[in-house]
């Protein structure tokens, strides 16, 4: 008969040997080192802390049956430490010489444990048990399992092969190979670690692997560099240093994580973002990656193609190509003569120079050659080139620009500064260009030509006798000190001459031109321009369009052109000429020569004895202020002398004169006149053709001579005094025949149909001779 009873099996203080049956047997082996069988049945293993090196056999082959490790109070489930030993599972307790060896626990699925329980009331089944880290410590060549191992190498120079499983690796000191094979694999890495080959090909696709670094190891003491397709990472400041085999050959080959013991954890994308460091002579290449890489003191090519790269040529004539990305070229003095080449057609890209100690904004200037920019350091025969610079200005998306200069000292310039920047001039004079946008450019005290390119520029000249181009848009242009010469060209153009002796052309569009100080040449070109000369003695022509021109204080010279001009004399002595087209003239406050030229014209004297002639068309006139010789010329013009003794000439046309206040003179010439003496003593002449001739106040003298007509004299005056008279210049006293008709006197010239009408003679008084 088979015995079925389940035992309770306690051993002594020495080594025991425990065998239970085929019952629920409990096996407590106490103190030494024991060897405990439970047999068949659903066994328990007693183990307390100092019950030294037991060894179980349980060979069960009954499906369902669970034998069971029970540990006793004072250990916890992170106390145990797995080792495999050939086909034996051995579990230690930590800090302790106590442990369980599971014998041929791999061998055969019967000899396993299905259980482990802990006196806090955790449970670890047969899953939990199996995936528990297996420690394995070694020298030499050390291998793993399929399972979760721990494998720890020694001082000297070890290979540790993971296999499956997610393992960790840590070889200690020494130069060390670890290949954690397939599974989410760590590896263990600090001071003094040595020169680390991880050999990491996982195909998975999910599978985490990670290096974990120890203390004082930190982010800011990784330096990244690529030798072939290896990613090697060197702790600064020591001999340490860790290769990734194939890191840039193979996705497979990736370690996905870094993690630091401050809790820092890089990811794959962190990773992948820091900067190569590479070093070379010649021509040195760097990859898609973050680059940083360092010439030589000779002659390099440095390319860093893609990525976020940064370029130190160090000393030497180097050419440097950072490529896609936003790159960064380090430059120093003393660093010799630098030519980079920069196109970069990604929108938002920033490519920065950064200026080493002993570089200041005052110490650099620009200069553009062709389409190159040239930066030039002070005090030294160096200088930076970046080609084509210039090209592709007329777009929005510049692919050769550097968008941003940092110096040692902290002051960043952007992008819109630089451009300030290399617009300014300085005492030598240069070429600056704009662009398609809105630039802002300023000379220097040097001679410069500045030409603004498209878009609504600001150009300032300052010193020196600069050229300015405002090209196409609405510009404002000064000319600042010296003799500039400013054109407006297309677009409605704000243009100051500023000092000196400016030559200024507004060129299409609305312009607003301004002499300002010295004698100065305007004009205003096509369209409704206004233009001020302002102080000194100015030229100015206004060209097409309704324009109003200013002469301001000086002698000015004023051309209206074609259009419909208003024309300001101002102060000094001024020569308007309207020019064609109905304009507006006015002569402003000393001697003055005005003609209307074609067209209907408006002129003004204003003060001062001027000269004024309306030429054709239909004008009006007027003397204003001073001894005024007024000439209506052709066309039926309005002459007024006003103030003053004036004399008017109506020429030909039907025209009327007013001499207003003075002593003048008046002449109707060719035309069926009239003609209004006004206060003072005046000479009338009324000319040929049919005139009216109005003496007014005064002792005025009416002019006659064969030809003149069929002219009408109404000599009104309210004096009693004024003493008037008809004057025949080459009439005689025989050749006249007089005749009252009704109240008027009509006086007849012999042989002639020419007659004198003295309107109202015979009512005496005021209306006699």
């Amino acid at each position: 008969m088979v015995n079925m009873k389940d035992y309770q099996l306690v051993g002594t203080e020495k080594n025991d040997v425990l065998n239970g049956n085929i019952g629920n047997d409990t096996l407590d082996g106490g103190l030494g080192n024991d060897q405990l069988t439970g047999g068949k049945g659903n066994d328990k293993y007693i183990f307390n802390r100092g019950y030294g090196k037991d060894i179980i056999i349980d060979n069960d082959k009954t499906i369902g049956n669970i034998d069971t490790i029970v540990f006793g109070e004072g250990i916890s489930a992170s106390e145990l430490q797995f080792y495999k030993s050939g086909n034996n599972l051995k579990i230690l307790i930590r800090d302790t010489e106590d442990s369980i060896t599971i014998s041929n626990y791999y061998y055969q699925d019967s000899y396993k444990i299905e259980e482990i329980c802990f006196s806090d009331g955790t449970i670890w089944d047969q899953k939990t048990i199996s995936i528990q880290p297996i420690h394995i410590n070694g020298t030499g060549v050390i291998s793993g399992y399929e399972t979760n191992d721990i494998i720890t190498g020694s001082d000297f120079d070890d290979q540790l092969y993971g296999y499956g499983g997610d393992d960790i690796l840590n070889g200690l000191k020494g130069n060390d190979y670890l290949n954690g094979g397939i599974g989410n694999d760590v590896y263990l890495f600090n001071i003094g670690s040595g020169k680390e080959v991880i050999d990491d090909y996982d195909e998975t696709g999910s599978d985490i692997d990670t290096i974990l670094f120890g203390e004082k190891i930190n982010p800011i003491d990784l330096q990244f560099s690529r030798n072939e397709n290896n990613l090697k990472i060197i702790i600064r400041g020591t001999e340490d240093s860790i290769e990734i085999l194939n890191y840039y050959n193979n996705l497979n080959n990736k370690i996905e994580k870094i993690q630091f013991s401050d809790g820092t954890i890089w990811d794959q994308k962190t990773i992948d973002s820091q900067p190569i460091y590479i070093y070379g002579q010649g021509v040195v290449t760097g990859y898609e990656s973050n680059d940083i890489i360092t010439g030589s003191d000779l002659d390099d090519k440095i390319y860093g193609n893609g990525g976020k790269d940064i370029l130190n040529g160090l000393r030497g004539n180097d050419y440097l190509n950072g490529g896609i990305g936003n790159d960064t070229y380090i430059l120093g003095l003393d660093s010799g003569e630098k030519t980079i080449e920069d196109y970069d057609e990604t929108e938002g890209n920033i490519d920065t120079i950064k200026f080493e100690q002993g570089i200041n904004p005052e110490d650099i200037s620009f200069k553009r050659t062709e389409n190159n920019l040239e930066i030039k350091i002070k005090n030294s025969n160096e200088k930076i080139t970046i080609t084509n610079y210039f090209i592709d200005v007329s777009t929005e998306n510049i692919k050769n620009k550097v968008e941003k200069i940092e110096f040692f000292s902290g002051v960043i310039w952007d992008d819109k500064t630089i451009a300030k920047e290399i617009l300014r001039g300085n005492e030598i004079g240069k070429i600056i260009k704009g662009n398609a946008k809105a630039d802002t450019l300023y000379g220097g005290e040097g001679d410069d030509v500045i030409y603004g390119g498209k878009g609504d520029d600001f150009i300032d000249g300052k010193g020196g006798n600069d050229s300015i181009f405002g090209e196409e848009g609405a510009d404002k242009l000064y000319g600042g000190l010296g003799t500039d010469k400013l054109y407006g060209y297309d677009g409605n153009d704000y243009i100051d001459g500023g000092e000196g002796d400016d030559n200024i052309d507004g060129g299409d569009g609305q312009d607003t031109l301004i002499g300002c100080g010295g004698n100065d040449y305007l004009y205003g070109g096509k369209s409704n321009d206004i233009i001020y000369g302002n102080i000194g003695n100015d030229h100015i022509e206004c060209g097409e369009g309704a324009d109003k021109s200013y002469g301001g204080v000086g002698d000015d010279t004023l051309y209206g052109g074609s259009g419909n001009d208003s024309l300001y004399g101002e102060d000094g002595r001024n020569y308007i000429d309207g020019g064609e087209g109905e304009d507006i003239l006015y002569g402003g406050r000393d001697i003055d020569i005005l003609y209307g030229g074609k067209g209907n014209d408006i002129i003004d004297g204003k003060a001062g004895n001027d000269y004024i002639s309306g030429g054709d068309g239909v004008d009006k006139i007027t003397g204003d202020v001073g001894d005024d010789k007024v000439y209506g010329e052709n066309g039926n013009d309005y002459l007024y002398g006003k103030t003053g003794n004036d004399s008017l000439y109506g020429g030909i046309g039907e025209d009327q004169l007013y001499g207003d206040e003075g002593n003048d003179i008046i002449y109707g010439e060719v035309g069926n006149d009239k003609l209004y003496g006004g206060l003072g003593d005046d000479l009338l002449y009324g000319g040929e053709g049919t005139d009216v001739i109005v003496g007014g106040e005064g002792n005025d003298i009416y002019v006659f001579a064969k030809g003149n007509g069929a002219d009408t004299i109404i000599n009104n005056t309210s004096s009693n005094i004024d003493v008037d008279k008809l004057l025949f210049s080459d009439v005689s006293l025989s050749e006249t025949k007089f005749l009252k008709s009704n109240k008027d006197l009509k006086i007849k010239i012999n042989g002639t149909s020419e007659v004198i009408t003295i309107s109202g003679y015979f009512n005496y008084g005021k209306y006699s001779l």
